[in-house]
């Protein structure tokens, strides 16, 4: 039988790749996008004009995210302190941001590493380093193909992990596919892989990039159906009727078709406007979300493995941006964890939106991604927002930040 493992190994400001991770006897599959954690960028076209646009574009860019200033009257919203009955916080650890690499702190076997935090990959991942040091096991009924960028495959073995340690949270014994990351950050100690949605979806996720720092929240079995509505906006002085100016306790926004029994289906604590946005979980523990560039719909994977967002080069001749226009863009070539180069470019659209945020004027890669989805959310978008993932009830909760990270 052949389990199939989309591994996402993402990068900088090129593409980078899902992963799916499903263990059974004989080979699994990995398959990515290419712009996973960083792929080694081998020549830059256009540095100065890349210089103009990003370093002034992208600023200017930056500073327009903001949030709208419209608010949806919710239904069924409950204070935090009803959520807080139900969902649990089981570890709240520091989260680093380096070079646009997202990774936590945790331990291998009791030996401390760094690993990069992966939303968008299906699949947990060891570099071959760590699992010859850390004294891991060979798991010969399992293997993987992992595939990056180019779409092309390779088969690694996997190992068994006794002890991966987060924080308080113990996601050992695990199987794990071995593969050298293509870039990592300078860190100490080192990054040595990534944890995916294998493991990551057995909790909801909170992740504020700006103030440093990433929960794991323990939600009880949901009871939902297919979770696709439209976006809730959900403001505190609304939902409970607080009189304008106040400081109510948070509220959580009510999504058509995910309940959790009363007042479990929000994010803890949160305490200004923020949004629920419907997610399309998918059985590989990737989560999908709808949003709009230049008044077009994209199916948009939420990964925090990729270092940019990047839209998929079908994506943007479907919205009428042409080869031609695309190469007099400023771009490079990046490799993927598969040794396939790709190239990429950095073109300025018009608007982009999430819920009923936008951002005028951003500057996006433009790159192959070889899957299904149209657009990777990446690490740049996370730095700028705090971001609930409730895999329990496939919603994703954001706000802006306090803070912008960088």
């Amino acid at each position: 039988m052949r389990a199939r493992v989309s591994a996402a190994m993402r990068h900088a400001h090129e593409p980078r790749l899902p992963c799916s991770f499903e263990r059974c006897a004989g080979p699994s599959t990995l398959r990515g996008i290419g712009r996973r954690v960083g792929h080694d960028i081998r020549r830059d076209v256009g540095r100065e004009r890349a210089r103009s646009v990003t370093a002034g574009r992208i600023k200017a860019a930056a500073s327009c995210i903001g949030l709208a200033a419209m608010l949806a009257l919710c239904v069924g919203c409950l204070p935090a302190r009803a959520a807080e009955g139900c969902q649990h916080l089981v570890a709240r650890v520091p989260l680093y941001n380096d070079a646009g690499f997202l990774n936590i702190a945790a331990s291998i076997n009791g030996h401390a590493v760094r690993m990069i935090v992966d939303t968008g990959s299906e699949g947990s991942l060891l570099s071959p380093e760590a699992a010859a040091l850390f004294d891991t096991q060979r798991d010969n009924s399992t293997h993987t193909v992992v595939q990056g960028t180019g779409g092309m495959g390779r088969i690694v073995p996997n190992v068994i992990v006794r002890s991966l340690a987060v924080g308080a949270v113990e996601f050992g014994p695990v199987s794990m596919p071995l593969s050298a990351l293509p870039a990592t950050p300078r860190t100490e100690p080192g990054v040595e892989g990534l944890i995916g949605g294998d493991l990551l979806s057995r909790f909801d996720i909170e992740m504020n990039v700006a103030e440093g720092w990433m929960a794991f929240w323990a939600a009880p079995a949901p009871t939902m159906g297919p979770n696709m509505g439209a976006a809730t906006e959900v403001a505190p002085e609304t939902a409970t009727g607080t009189a304008p100016g106040a400081t109510p306790a948070a509220v959580m926004g009510s999504v058509p078709g995910a309940t959790m029994g009363a007042g479990c289906s929000g994010p803890v604590g949160w305490r200004y406007i923020y949004r629920a946005i419907p997610l399309q979980a998918t059985a590989r523990r990737r989560v999908i979300a709808q949003v709009q560039l230049d008044g077009w719909p994209l199916q948009a994977l939420v990964d925090s493995g990729a270092r940019s967002r990047i839209v998929a080069d079908r994506a943007a001749l479907r919205m009428g941006v042409s080869p031609q226009a695309l190469a007099q863009d400023p771009g490079g070539v990046t490799t993927g964890v598969d040794g396939h180069e790709q190239p990429y470019r950095w073109h300025q659209f018009h608007l982009f939106q999430i819920g009923q945020e936008q951002e005028h004027a951003p500057v996006l890669t433009v790159a192959p991604i070889h899957d299904r989805v149209d657009m990777l959310l990446g690490s740049d978008w996370f730095a700028t927002h705090r971001v609930w993932i409730s895999y329990s009830t496939s919603t994703l909760y954001v706000m802006p930040s306090a803070r912008r990270g960088g």
